[in-house]
């Protein structure tokens, strides 16, 4: 890797990291005034409960784009950190080594202060996987699959996966019948 392209990736993630923690605290900083409740005793007219309820609605519907918005930016995110791990392996200097992983922990620690957590298990889990390929297992007493390789790196934002990580698996060879035994349905 030259070190021109090297500089400009940095640059390029250190531009990336400063824009996604000025878009989160645009976005994500508490700053709605807080609206008392009214009395519990005094009731409210009924065209006041239609425009609680429109303005809750438009609430929800503004807080949903908010986390999609969100999810889409911690996903770029992802992929720039999946990029530094790549060149990381990839890179022949330990200066270059230490610059890509400064960057990839800055990035990794940004989304997780935004309630993001990265899906990295070694453990197939078919709720956070996406098995994008199948090879053969190698050891035939292989009890069921098996992650081999691992592919982008999925998340979860607040508890809700955003994006599976990819992965490569490992199947065993289905089950011979024995001669002689009978065959269930």
């Amino acid at each position: 890797m030259s070190l021109h392209r090297f500089s400009d990736l940095i640059a390029r993630s250190q531009r990336l990291l400063q824009a996604a923690r000025i878009w989160f605290a645009r976005k994500i900083a508490p700053n709605a005034p807080v609206v008392p409740a009214p009395p519990a005793a005094a009731p409210r007219p009924a065209s006041s409960n239609a425009a609680t309820r429109a303005g809750a609605q438009a609430s929800a519907s503004a807080s949903r784009a908010s986390d999609d918005s969100k999810a889409r930016l911690i996903g770029r995110i992802v992929d720039t950190i999946d990029l530094l791990a790549g060149m990381s392996a990839r890179a022949t200097q330990p200066a270059q080594r230490a610059e890509l992983l400064l960057v990839r922990t800055a990035l990794i620690e940004t989304i997780e202060a935004q309630g993001a957590t990265l899906i990295d298990s070694d453990q197939l889990d078919a709720e956070r996987h996406k098995p994008i390929g199948v090879e053969p297992a190698r050891d035939p007493r292989q009890a069921g699959p098996q992650i081999v390789r691992k592919g982008s790196t999925g998340f979860t934002l607040l508890g809700r996966v955003c994006r599976k990580q990819e992965v490569v698996i490992s199947q065993p060879p289905p089950a011979r019948p024995v001669p002689g035994r009978p065959q269930s349905p």
